[in-house]
């Protein structure tokens, strides 16, 4: 079996990464560029970039943004934000995008998708769903989560695979920013609609949150946002974490982890403290020295 990915997510908000709530409150974080730059230090499988406003007021994300990134970045970048038409896919990945989102367009425009798949191919298209639940089932949402288009989330998801996207990341809207994990029904399903690779968004709070995400659906990746931007290393933590729990993840960072405990909410605990001391002073005979 390949190996879960782990993808870390940079949201941009009028020019600055972001932590969002809900669709509705953003918290500055940082640079973007900046952002980027850590998580991809930080071990990152792959790493998003999402022009969350660009849309709605009717302009593609930055080149210099999307540039400003890539030269920061060695993992694949993929990259979103007011891409409607197959020259804006042509010029985001000439600024330096590994791979495209598309969201909004491809709920206005189907064609995109077969006419972008047969000028760049569809490895590099990625649809992203917005989702809120309905009931027992879950409904698709337009405009940063503020339009009900009534579709239920199998029948679009398998929409974007005939039309040729190449995955698709499914966003938990309900679940953004609250931290108590992801929404495991949604990924079941959407995993057993499709047979191209799933990637959920939205709840991680703690690297258990991506143990029960991968125990109880066979999604092809885990991503995160508001998780890996407030602790560091948070990324090469979450995959020690996982390595524990037997989840097969890739690790090649200087900083594994491999010997380490983890305390409350995953994070590394203290070392006690004669392994400290141990560290700290070595006698040596006389003759040694």
């Amino acid at each position: 079996m390949l190996k879960r990915r782990i993808i870390a997510v940079v949201l941009v908000h009028r020019g600055h990464a972001v932590q969002s709530i809900g669709f509705r409150r953003y918290l500055p974080v940082s640079d973007p560029a900046i952002s980027v730059e850590f998580f991809n230090a930080w071990g990152a499988d792959e790493i998003v970039l999402l022009d969350i406003r660009a849309s709605r007021e009717g302009r593609r994300i930055p080149g210099e943004l999307v540039t400003a990134a890539a030269n920061r970045c060695f993992a694949p970048l993929t990259v979103g934000g007011g891409l409607w038409s197959v020259e804006d896919i042509r010029a985001t990945l000439e600024a330096g995008a590994d791979k495209i989102v598309l969201n909004t367009a491809v709920l206005a425009d189907p064609a995109l998708i077969p006419a972008a798949a047969d000028r760049f191919g569809s490895q590099c298209l990625v649809a992203s769903v917005d989702v809120r639940r309905d009931g027992g089932g879950y409904t698709v949402f337009a405009d940063s989560g503020r339009v009900d288009t009534g579709r239920p989330v199998v029948d679009h998801a398998r929409g974007l695979e005939d039309a040729g996207v190449g995955e698709i990341l499914l966003n938990a809207i309900d679940r953004d920013g609250r931290k108590d994990g992801f929404e495991l029904d949604l990924y079941r399903m959407a995993v057993e609609a499709v047979s191209i690779p799933v990637i959920a968004l939205g709840g991680a709070g703690e690297p258990a949150h991506f143990v029960e995400l991968f125990d109880a659906a066979d999604v092809s990746a885990a991503a995160a946002a508001n998780f890996f931007n407030f602790t560091e290393h948070s990324i090469t933590i979450a995959k020690a974490f996982l390595r524990r729990q037997g989840i097969d993840v890739r690790l090649d960072s200087h900083a594994r982890y491999d010997d380490n405990e983890f305390g409350a909410g995953g994070r590394l605990a203290r070392r006690t403290d004669d392994y400290l001391q141990a560290q700290f002073w070595e006698d040596h005979p006389p003759e040694e020295i």
